[in-house]
C-alpha cells in the first residue's frame, strides 16, 4: 500500500452563519475560499428524502443557545459533485450537502425570523434598560417594555416591523411608546427625554449587535473534493457512500439510504393519475380510488414520522412541503409498496374481486416491496453498501431516474405473479399451514417482470426508463432478445412456478447472501475488450423466461431431503419449513382448492412417540420432514387418534382408503409395527415416498426437460436420485425395491 493512498480529499474551515444560511440550489457568487475561487459561482443540492422531518422550536432554541455559548454545533459536510466552465476562467461548482441539512435550514430561519419569532436574547443589560425606560415612561415595570418590544418586532399587517427603527433612538422611542400606549417624551422635557433616549440607545445597539453577531457566528465546514480525474457521476456515487457513513442525524433505515442515492426529485402526481383514455394501455391506468388510497398512505407516513421525530409537537403541526400535486419519490414508493397488498387483487371463481392476497408477504414486509423492487431495477442491489452497483456500469445523467408508468407496471407484475402462484400459496390446510413467498424473493420476481417483460434501460437523456418491450435488444446471452412483449409475458407466467419451487426449496433468498443473490437474479455483468481496455456492462438477467435445468432441480430435491432428514432431536410440534410446504403445495396442486378441510398430518402416529419415555427417543424421528406429511381429512384424522397409521388404514371404507392411498403415494402396508424404532428403515420408506413426490412436482410445474423423457428414462432419473440420497444418509437402497415402489 502506498502512502499516497491515505492522502485526504477533505478540508476543514469555517464560514459565517449568514453564508451557510444562504446555501441554495440557485447559482451564487462563491462565499468562501473553501468552496472555490473568488471568481467562481456555486450552487448547493440538499436531499429531499427527509421532507417532513423538521425540527420544532425546542430543538431550534437548543441550537441557538449552543451558538450563543460558543459551543460546537457540528460541522456541515459538503461534497463537490460537479464543476463546469461557464465563462473563460470562471466555473460553476455544485456542492452536495450530505450532513447538516437541518442546521442549515434552521440558520436561515434564525435570520429570517430573528425579529418576528423572536430569536434575539433578553440579556441583563437589556433588562436594566427596560426598567429605566419603564420608570421614565411611568409604565409599571420593565416586563411591559419587553412585551411591547416583542409586539413591535413581530409587527402586524398595518404596522410591519423594519430594522430601520433601530437606526435612531428617537425613532425607536416613538415606536415603542406607540405600542405601550403612552405619550412620547420630547426634547423640551429635558432630563426625562434624555433618560428615555439613553435607555433606547442601549436597547437598539444591543439588538443590532446580536443580529450582527449571529450573522458572523463561525460555522464549521468540511469540504470534500474528489480526486483528480473523477467524473461527476462517480463523484455523486462517492457522495452517497460518504452520506451513508456520516449519517449522524436521525437514524436512517435501508430505504432512506436508497432514496438518498436515487434522487431528490419529486414525483408529479397528476401524471400518474390521469384518466384511462390517456394511456396507451387502458387497464394499467391508476384509478381514482387507488390514487386517493396511495395519497392517504403518503400523508400517514409523513405525519407518523414527523410526530415521532419531534419533541412536544402540537397536534395540528403542519406537514411542510407536502402537497397533492407533487410528492417525494420516497413517499411515493412507500405508498406504492403498501398498495401491493390492496391492489394486487385476485379474482375468485365467482368473478368477484377481493383485496385478499396470498402470494406476497404480509405485514411489515409488504411496506417495502416497491422499495426493494425499484432498488433492484435502478440501483442494482438491496444492500446500502451495494446500491451503486448498476450506476458504476449503467450510467445515468446526474443520478436522475425516469419512473414513468412504474406504478402501473409494478401492479400489473404483482397481479401476474399473484395469480400464477395462487394455486400454491393461496390455500392453507385446517391447521393453517400454507406455503408463501419471501419478501426478497417477491421483490426479485417483481423486478424480473419489469426488467424482462417490460424494458428497463437507458432512455432519452441517459435516464432509466420502464416501457413496453420492443424486439430491438441486440445484446443478451440467453437468446431471448427477439421475444416480443406478449411472448415474454407468456413465458414468465409459464415458468414462474418452477423458479419459485427451486429457489424456495434451495433457500436462495435466505441468509447473508440474499442481497447478492437478488442482484444476480435480475442483472448480469459482462466484460468485453475495447480500444480503451476491458469494459464492464450489465444487461437484464432474463433467465426466468426459460426454465431451471433438470440437474439443478434434482440437486435441490436431494439437498432438501438430506437437510430435513438430519435432525438433532425429535421435534416437539408438527411444523414444516417453507421449503417443505412449497414442495408439498406443488405435489398436491390438484387438491389445493379443497385443502381447507384437510390436516397436514404425519404418515405415522407421532404423539405416542413424543410422550413416551426418553428411552424410546434414542433414535430421533424426522417428523418435520415433508416426506412425513400427507393431506388427511380432518374428520378422519380426529377419529384416528394415536392409532398407528398402517393399522388405521385397514379400518377405512373403500372410498376413503383409495383417497388416502393416492395421497400417500406409496403402499400403506409398508408402514408396519415397529418401524418407528428403526430410523434407517423408516427413512428408506420416506425416501421411497419422497421420490414419488419429486416425480409429481416436476409434472405439476411442467418441467419440460423431464416431461420430454419417456417413462423408462424418468424411472432411471428417479432411481439415480434415490440412490444418491440413500448413499449420503447411509440408508438402505435396492434398485429393485425402489422400482417396485415407484408408480409412474
Amino acid at each position: 500500500m502506498l502512502g499516497s493512498d491515505f492522502n485526504p480529499i477533505w478540508e476543514l474551515g469555517s464560514i459565517p452563519l449568514s453564508a451557510a444560511a444562504a446555501f441554495s440550489s440557485d447559482s451564487q457568487p462563491c462565499p468562501s475560499h473553501l468552496l472555490g475561487s473568488s471568481t467562481d459561482y456555486v450552487r448547493f443540492e440538499i436531499p429531499k428524502f427527509q421532507r417532513g422531518l423538521v425540527w420544532n422550536k425546542k430543538k431550534k432554541q437548543k441550537l441557538l443557545q449552543s451558538l450563543i455559548q460558543g459551543w460546537p454545533t457540528g460541522a456541515v459536510v459538503l461534497t463537490r459533485i460537479d464543476s463546469k466552465e461557464i465563462a473563460s476562467g470562471q466555473r460553476e461548482l455544485t456542492w452536495h450537502v450530505i450532513d447538516g441539512q437541518q442546521r442549515i435550514t434552521t440558520f436561515l430561519e434564525f435570520l429570517k425570523g430573528f425579529w418576528s419569532e423572536p430569536w434575539y436574547q433578553i440579556t441583563d443589560e437589556l433588562r436594566i434598560a427596560f426598567s429605566e425606560l419603564a420608570e421614565t415612561l411611568d409604565v409599571k415595570n420593565g416586563s411591559e417594555v419587553e412585551v411591547a418590544l416583542t409586539l413591535l418586532t413581530q409587527g402586524d399587517s398595518s404596522n410591519p416591523w423594519s430594522e430601520e427603527y433601530l437606526d435612531e433612538s428617537s425613532t425607536f422611542l416613538s415606536k415603542i411608546c406607540r405600542v405601550l400606549g403612552v405619550d412620547t417624551p420630547t426634547s423640551v422635557q429635558g432630563p426625562r427625554y434624555t433618560k428615555a433616549i439613553d435607555a433606547c440607545k442601549v436597547i437598539r445597539i444591543a439588538l443590532q449587535e446580536q443580529r450582527k453577531a449571529l450573522n458572523n457566528v463561525p460555522i464549521a465546514l468540511i469540504t470534500i473534493s474528489p480526486k483528480q480525474g473523477i467524473v461527476p457521476r462517480e463523484a455523486r456515487s462517492i457522495s452517497s457512500q460518504i452520506f451513508s457513513v456520516l449519517n449522524s442525524g436521525v437514524p436512517l433505515n435501508k430505504y432512506d439510504l436508497l432514496a438518498a442515492n436515487w434522487t431528490p426529485q419529486l414525483v408529479p402526481w397528476e401524471e400518474y393519475s390521469r384518466e384511462a383514455s390517456s394511456r396507451s394501455d387502458a387497464q394499467m391506468a391508476l384509478s381514482d380510488t387507488q390514487k386517493r388510497w396511495m395519497l392517504d398512505q403518503m400523508r400517514s407516513r409523513i405525519e407518523t414520522s414527523y410526530k415521532s421525530f419531534l419533541e412536544d409537537v402540537e397536534d395540528d403541526a403542519p406537514i411542510e412541503g407536502f402537497g397533492e400535486n407533487e410528492v417525494s419519490l420516497f413517499d411515493y414508493l412507500y405508498a406504492l409498496s403498501k398498495s401491493t397488498s390492496s391492489f394486487a387483487v385476485r379474482e375468485s371463481r365467482g368473478g368477484i374481486q377481493t383485496a385478499e392476497r396470498f402470494s406476497f408477504p404480509m405485514g411489515a414486509s409488504s411496506s417495502t416491496q416497491a422499495f426493494d423492487t425499484c432498488a433492484l431495477l435502478f440501483s442494482g442491489s438491496l444492500s446500502p453498501a451495494g446500491i451503486e452497483n448498476l450506476i458504476e456500469t449503467f450510467p445515468t445523467y446526474r443520478g436522475d431516474y425516469d419512473i414513468e408508468l412504474v406504478a402501473e407496471h409494478y401492479l400489473e407484475a404483482a397481479k401476474e405473479i399473484d395469480s400464477k402462484l395462487a394455486p400454491y400459496t393461496q390455500h392453507a390446510t385446517k391447521n393453517k399451514k400454507r406455503a408463501s413467498l419471501g419478501a426478497i424473493q417477491a421483490s426479485v420476481y417483481l423486478a424480473s417482470y419489469l426488467n424482462s417483460v417490460f424494458d428497463t434501460r437507458l432512455g432519452e437523456g441517459d435516464r432509466l426508463t420502464i416501457k413496453k418491450r420492443s424486439t430491438d435488444r441486440s445484446r443478451t446471452t440467453s437468446g431471448n432478445a427477439n421475444l416480443s412483449h406478449a411472448q415474454r409475458k407468456s413465458n414468465f407466467r409459464e415458468n414462474l412456478p418452477s423458479w419459485w419451487l427451486i429457489q424456495t426449496i434451495s433457500d436462495v433468498f435466505q441468509g447473508s447472501d440474499a442481497y447478492k443473490q437478488a442482484f444476480e437474479k435480475v442483472w448480469k455483468r459482462h466484460e468485453s475488450e475495447s480500444l480503451s481496455g476491458r469494459v464492464t456492462f450489465v444487461e437484464e438477467n432474463d433467465m426466468i423466461l426459460g426454465q431451471p435445468e433438470l440437474n439443478d432441480m434434482l440437486s435441490a430435491f436431494r439437498n432438501l431431503f438430506v437437510k430435513e432428514f438430519r435432525v438433532s432431536q425429535a421435534p416437539t410440534s408438527k411444523s414444516a419449513s417453507q421449503s417443505a410446504l412449497a414442495l408439498f403445495s406443488v405435489v398436491y396442486k390438484d387438491k389445493n382448492q379443497d385443502m381447507g378441510s384437510y390436516d397436514l398430518d404425519h404418515v405415522v402416529a407421532y404423539r405416542s412417540q413424543r410422550n413416551a419415555p426418553n428411552s424410546r427417543l434414542t433414535q430421533p424421528i424426522p417428523l418435520n420432514h415433508v416426506g412425513n406429511f400427507m393431506p388427511f381429512l380432518s374428520s378422519l384424522n380426529r377419529s384416528r387418534g394415536n392409532t398407528a397409521w398402517n393399522q388405521y388404514f385397514n379400518t377405512l371404507d373403500g372410498a376413503n382408503k383409495e383417497t388416502a392411498k393416492n395421497d400417500l403415494l406409496i403402499d400403506p402396508s409398508l408402514f408396519k409395527e415397529g418401524l418407528l424404532s428403526d430410523l434407517n428403515s423408516f427413512g428408506t420408506i420416506l425416501l421411497g415416498r419422497y421420490v414419488m413426490m419429486i416425480h409429481k412436482a416436476m409434472i405439476n410445474i411442467g418441467l419440460k426437460e423431464y416431461m420430454a423423457k419417456d417413462k423408462s428414462q424418468q424411472m432411471i432419473i428417479l432411481l439415480n436420485t434415490a440412490e444418491e440420497i440413500a448413499h449420503t444418509l447411509n440408508l438402505e437402497y435396492s434398485p429393485e425395491v425402489f422400482k417396485s415402489w415407484i408408480i409412474l
